[in-house]
C-alpha cells in the first residue's frame, strides 16, 4: 500500500480567471518489468494560469515538474490559446 498527499490552492480573479498551484509528495509503486512493482518516492509541483481576454477566448500558461525518485523526472511548460465557441 502506497500513499501521496497533495496540497492544491485556486486564486479566482475576475469573472472567469484563474490561478493554480499543486504539490504533492508520497510513494507511488510502478511497474519496473518483468511482472516486477517497486515503490518509489514522488514529488511533484505544478501551476497554471487562465487568463481571459475576450469573451470567448483565454490565454493559458503552464509549468510543472513530477519526479518519480532514482527512476525519471518529467516536465513541462505550456503555452496556448483557449478558443471557446
Amino acid at each position: 500500500m502506497t500513499f501521496s498527499h497533495a496540497v492544491q490552492l485556486n486564486y479566482y480573479y475576475g469573472e472567469r480567471n484563474s490561478a493554480s498551484l499543486t504539490v504533492a509528495a508520497g510513494r507511488e509503486a510502478e511497474a519496473t518489468g518483468g511482472g516486477a512493482v517497486s515503490v518509489f518516492n514522488v514529488r511533484s509541483v505544478d501551476a497554471s494560469v487562465v487568463h481571459w481576454v475576450r469573451p470567448n477566448t483565454a490565454v493559458t500558461i503552464g509549468l510543472g515538474a513530477h519526479e518519480i525518485e532514482g527512476l525519471y523526472t518529467r516536465t513541462r511548460a505550456q503555452v496556448g490559446v483557449r478558443w471557446q465557441f
